[in-house]
């Protein structure tokens, strides 16, 4: 056989640029993971799933560390250098992209022809070889790709290769027989005893021997061009083989397990030897088998894949289990917006998060089953939901309740996503196996089957009076709704998909006759008045019409691993010119859910790949990325770099520029933009600030530390510039910061400095007990800054024995304002209330000895909130307390911001007589700004701090907010975001839009503290007794959203805690404690209600979850009428209604009785034919003893 030198490729030299920083959010993979690496090292892992950019995971924290790009198609290879110089990805286009590992920037890219199923590096990493489909090899140099050549056997197809340490290079074939070659010489065919095709070859434990796998699942070692032992493997279907150097690994899909272990050298398997969990060996965890398992570097670990998109390690050596590396995102399965484009609902793998567009309440999960949620639907009412899941359970939601209004298994084997809600809100249309169910919201019963033969796929006309099947003969039929009779059919030949317009009067559709084309439809008279023609080898997966019925909009999904055809990319369709107008490109994987806008000027597009993309149509670009990251946690990024996210979220971000990681705390300052995704949609009326430009880092300082006990009791700093210069530096003692400012340090010529910062009887030193010292320094431009380093320090000095902590606080309010113009009603009665209850839990938690509280209120008989009293009293407690106290501020009444250049958040005295503090020179006098607060509050020594700021705007704030649901502007949640930095509080701000939805409480006062006291009565403790801050701090802004939903839903807590999250209790109460908290009882409480079915104890109906949503509902009423519903199943004399219920024939009977505590207050019998009647029947008795 003989060398065939061949160029039947295209080469195109790359020439790398400066690198960009890259926002990282760690999503990790929706997808499993297909192909793996290491660096020689053992310090990164490199992974694909099939999707176009390849993730780079820290294997010392198992965490993602940066996204590779370079790849528009599906990466189907990857391999890396054992040298460490070189990265090479091919995908199924034919595309190689090589890297250096020292920084990750592309060398090179070479085109070639065919789809690239293999690549590898030789031993020396000078070579590359890539292995087409069509059985063709081709060498590249990895330095020089220009430099290639093919590698072609006459007569055979090459189906895979390697390479061993002496460089000598074999070649499996789909005959069974071998190729061996040595460097630069000619290639011997070998002959085995296989007749089937190789479909994996790796080097043995011995020299020149090979231990190859055929297509049967047959083990073969081989040695000298003899076969030493042949094994047949369990595996009918081999994968992939690696091997470390005495260990070899096949993945698959077998009968029993999916992943087999063998000696390299041969013998037995071994796999009894290596502890993996049955899960994952097992074939029943996916029927398409675990796909790849590499050894690490110095074969001592095994990197294995699971199903979901995970990776486990496995230590060989002990045998034990390492940990896993797992992205934070999870696949995106559905999508959909509500009419009024305000909520967006994910349906996901764990279930339905539901996110409010305007940026007014949190993201919340709403209660499902445990399957994956696949199809998703809003109905007329903006608050009805409808959902399907993967094992054939049918939901719908009461949105702005969170209550399941109705839940139904199907009992299908195949459940299909498709569902529709009818336009009066009353059913739910779905496709089932056998026709289309009708299920009906209000009864609450099972679903009604409609037989129709042989329905692909189904659409609602928008009037909800015709439902259209897609039929097996290529046909469209309509049915009427009431009785699903036949009305009319549609012959269309060679029809894939369909949509409806919604108008109502067009179909569009994609037909495949003779090549594929879109067409549009006359729903009267059936004929196409309008055929768009698709070009060869694009597929289409997908339709919908935009909101405007001129476009329509498909996608060209092919989910299947290694496809070529997977660009994921969201094409226009002008329906007027019949041309394709524009195409959308981000997703990495394929996309799973489109969804417009009210306006129609906005895109939301879902994915495979974790990610929901904003796209302006007017633009023709991408707004914003958001990533659900968990049902709480979640993040927004720009273009631009600006970015919002959640507390959690902020903390796992960070962005890579080469190998460097940058944090994202030290970004904040400049990038942060509270509610980016509201503004960038038109709903927060705030301005989107400019950030400096993306286009590199000026880098920080690098910090080292020497620890006070090696430097006569100073913390030494040693800073290093990196080419950025040295500005500001920051310390922090206990998460308090005790300095921030520009040093007078002496820089050396090479850019070295350092000084010493003295420790020794700081006051912010806890007494006794271990410290936490940390440092950040800024570039000399201010926006970047150096990671956080710290040094612990354990203070010894126990003066006098253990002295039990104080707490101290200042609880202010103000409704009695100079003049009449800005007075208010409940702040000073609120600030009262508060003080009772948090001197009350104090006390009983601490001891009446050690709890000081100063109650500063414009009621008569107390001292006045003015400004010179707050600073009075603050200034008192910095000269008694120490680090090991605890502070609590509570500031009621007027609390508005500056959008000047001293934008910040003002508190407003008593001593004010205006509200307008923007450039006013006399607001000083008047007023307590955030850096004020944050100045005072420092100086005071307690670690452990609370500010509870529950405030209105007014004035020309209010006017700036009008139209919009927020609450609190850009200005107050950057100021509250640093005040939380710089002082390590733990804050929660409430602020109502003005001065009269602060007043709309049918409670007597402001909702934070409403909320606030609520929750210490009993559903915020922990443990049913303890006060912990970070409990109730959350249970007060889910509360306040749902009590201000009643006046507009316009008040929405902003909570702020330090990024060490070390949560603290500040008081308990016990059950005749929580009782003399005063709350207004005009409304009884009733707490969640429990009910069950008699013959399977369950609810199965849903009963106890719609009598709690009708509960909410009285909540909401502001009458007399109403009640004050709690979400928990105990609540100081809260009423509950418990009973059970039958199911006979239509009728369904319920027994049950209402209770307060344990006592029996009355009795409820009802029955009706559909379980939304009767809970309303339950309701209306059970009133009339709920008083």
């Amino acid at each position: 056989m003989r060398l065939l030198l061949s160029f039947l490729f295209f080469l195109t030299s790359f020439v790398a640029g400066a690198q960009l920083p890259k926002l990282i959010v760690p999503i990790g993979h929706t997808n499993p993971v297909i192909g793996l690496e290491t660096d020689p090292s053992n310090t990164y892992l490199y992974s694909i799933d099939g999707g176009s950019d390849v993730t780079v995971w820290d294997i010392r924290t198992k965490t993602v560390f940066t996204f590779l790009e370079g790849h528009s198609g599906a990466i189907t290879s990857i391999s890396a250098s054992a040298d460490g110089k070189y990265l090479a990805t091919a995908d199924a286009a034919g595309k190689i992209v090589i890297r250096h590992q020292s920084d990750w920037k592309i060398s090179g890219i070479a085109d070639i022809e065919g789809n690239v199923t293999q690549i590898q590096f030789d031993a020396e990493g000078k070579l590359l070889g890539a292995l087409t489909t069509t059985g063709r090899l081709l060498l590249i140099t990895a330095n020089k790709p220009q430099e290639a050549y093919t590698v072609e056997l006459k007569e055979k197809k090459i189906t895979s290769f390697t390479w061993n340490a002496a460089g000598k290079l074999a070649l499996g074939c789909a005959d069974g027989t071998l190729g061996m070659r040595q460097q630069g010489g000619e290639v011997a065919t070998i002959v085995t005893n296989s007749a089937k095709a190789v479909t994996g070859i790796v080097p043995g434990a011995e020299e020149d021997s090979w231990v190859y796998v055929t297509g049967d699942g047959e083990v073969t070692n081989f040695q000298n061009g003899k076969t030493i032992s042949q094994a047949m493997s369990p595996l009918p279907r081999i994968i992939s083989m690696h091997a470390s150097k005495d260990l070899l690994v096949l993945t698959g899909r077998g009968s029993a397990r999916n992943l087999h272990f063998y000696p390299l050298s041969g013998g037995e398997e071994a796999s009894d030897k290596i502890q993996i969990p049955t899960a994952l060996l097992e074939q029943s965890g996916s029927a398409i088998g675990l796909q790849t398992a590499i050894f690490s570097a110095n074969g001592r670990e095994l990197f294995l894949p699971d199903y979901q998109g995970g990776i486990h390690a496995y230590d060989l050596t002990t045998g034990k289990y390492n940990g896993a590396f797992v992205g934070l995102a999870s696949k995106i399965l559905s999508l959909a917006i509500n009419k009024s484009g305000t909520q967006l609902a994910v349906g996901r793998n764990d279930g339905v998060v539901l996110f409010d567009l305007t940026g007014a309440t949190a993201p919340k999960q709403l209660k499902t089953a445990s399957a994956p949620v696949i199809g998703l639907a809003f109905g007329t009412n903006q608050y009805l939901l409808a959902g399907v899941q993967q094992n054939g359970t049918v939901s719908a939601w009461d949105t702005k309740y969170d209550a399941v209004v109705y839940s139904r298994a199907t009992g299908e084997q195949l459940t299909y996503p498709y569902l529709e809600v009818t336009s009066d809100d009353q059913r739910i249309i779905k496709k089932v196996d056998n026709g289309t169910g009708i299920f009906s919201i209000k009864s609450g019963k099972k679903p009604k089957v409609i037989k129709l033969k042989e329905s692909f796929d189904q659409r609602l006309t928008p009037d909800g009076k015709l439902l259209l099947a897609q039929d097996a003969s290529a046909g469209i039929t309509f049915y009427d709704t009431e009785n699903f009779k036949k009305q009319n059919a549609i012959k269309i030949e060679g029809l894939q998909y369909f949509e409806v317009s919604a108008d109502g009067k067009w179909i569009g559709a994609v037909v495949k006759n003779k090549g594929t084309s879109l067409q549009l439809i006359d729903m009267g008279s059936g004929k196409a008045v309008k055929k768009i023609a698709v070009p060869d080898g694009k597929t289409i997966t997908r339709l919908k019409f935009d909101p405007t019925g001129k476009h329509l909009v498909t996608l060209s999904n092919v989910i299947s691993k290694g496809s070529s055809q997977g660009d994921y990319s969201i094409t226009f369709w002008d329906l007027e010119k019949g041309a394709e107008t524009f195409q959308l490109k981000g997703h990495s994987a394929a996309v799973s859910g489109l969804a417009f806008s009210s306006s129609g000027e906005v895109l939301f597009s879902s994915g495979f790949d974790g990610l929901i993309k904003c796209w302006s149509l007017s633009d023709k670009k991408e707004l914003a990325t958001l990533t659900p990251l968990s049902a709480a946690d979640w993040a927004v990024v720009a273009g631009d770099g600006l970015f919002d996210a959640s507390r959690e979220a902020i903390s796992l971000m960070h962005y890579s520029v080469g190998k460097e990681s940058i944090a994202l705390e030290q970004m904040k300052d400049k990038f942060y933009e509270p509610y980016l995704l509201p503004k960038l949609l038109g709903f927060h009326t705030d301005p989107i600030r400019l950030s400096p430009k993306l286009d590199g880092f000026d880098l920080y300082p690098e910090i080292k530390l020497s620890h006070p006990e090696q430097n006569d009791g100073k913390l030494g700093i040693n800073l290093n510039d990196q080419g950025g210069g040295i500005g500001r530096i920051v310390i922090f003692i206990n998460g308090k910061e005790v300095i921030n400012e520009s040093r007078d340090v002496s820089t050396t010529t090479d850019g070295f400095a350092s000084f010493d910062y003295g420790i020794e009887n700081h006051p912010y030193i806890k007494k006794g007990g271990l410290n936490k010292i940390t440092v950040k320094a800024y570039n000399e431009d201010g926006y970047l800054s150096s990671p956080e380093k710290s040094v612990y320090l354990i203070d010894e000095n126990k003066v006098g024995g253990a002295t039990p902590p104080k707490v101290y606080g200042i609880v202010a309010g103000v409704s009695d304002y100079q003049g009449n113009d800005m007075d208010l009603k409940y702040a000073a009665k609120d600030a009262e209330d508060f003080y009772g209850a948090i001197k009350l839990s104090s006390e009983s938690r601490f001891g009446k000895e050690n709890v000081s509280v100063k109650l500063l209120s414009t009621l008569p008989g107390h001292e006045k909130p003015t400004k010179a009293n707050l600073v009075s009293e603050l200034a008192k407690i910095k000269n008694v307390a120490t680090s090991n106290d605890y502070l609590v501020v509570y500031l009621s009444g007027h609390g508005v911001a500056d959008k000047g250049e001293d934008a910040d958040f003002y508190y407003l005295t008593a001593d004010a007589s205006s509200m307008e503090v923007n450039g006013n020179k006399e607001r000083a006098n008047f007023s307590l700004s955030s850096k004020e607060i944050a100045k005072l509050i420092m100086e005071v020594p307690t670690i452990r701090q609370v500010l509870i700021i529950d405030a209105c705007h007014s004035g020309q704030l209010a006017q700036n907010l009008s139209g919009s649901s927020f609450t609190m502007s850009s200005e107050e949640a950057r100021a509250l975001e640093t005040l939380k930095d710089r002082t390590g509080l733990y804050i929660i701000a409430g602020s109502a839009a003005d001065a009269v939805s602060y007043e709309a409480s049918a409670f007597d006062q402001g909702l934070l503290t409403y909320s606030l006291l609520y929750g210490m009565k009993g559903p915020a403790l922990r443990e049913d007794r303890y006060i912990d801050i970070i409990s109730l701090f959350n249970f007060a802004s889910q509360k306040v959203p749902e009590l201000a939903s009643e006046i507009g839903g316009i008040q929405k807590p902003e909570v702020r805690v330090p990024n060490d999250l070390n949560t603290f209790d500040i008081g308990e109460l016990n059950g005749e404690q929580r009782k003399q908290i005063a709350l207004k009882a005009n409304r009884p409480a009733v707490a969640a209600s429990l009910f069950q079915n008699e013959a399977s104890f369950i609810d199965d109906l849903q009963l106890g979850e719609l009598i709690d949503q009708r509960l909410k509902k009285l909540e909401g009423q502001n009458s007399q009428a109403g009640v004050m519903f709690v979400d928990v199943k105990t609540f100081p004399e809260a009423y509950v209604i418990r009973g059970r219920y039958t199911e006979d024939g239509e009728n369904i009977s319920a027994i049950g009785a209402v209770f307060q505590g344990k006592k029996k207050i009355a009795d409820v019998e009802a029955t009706s034919k559909d379980a939304s009647q009767l809970a309303d029947m339950i309701i209306d008795k059970a009133q009339q003893s709920i008083k």
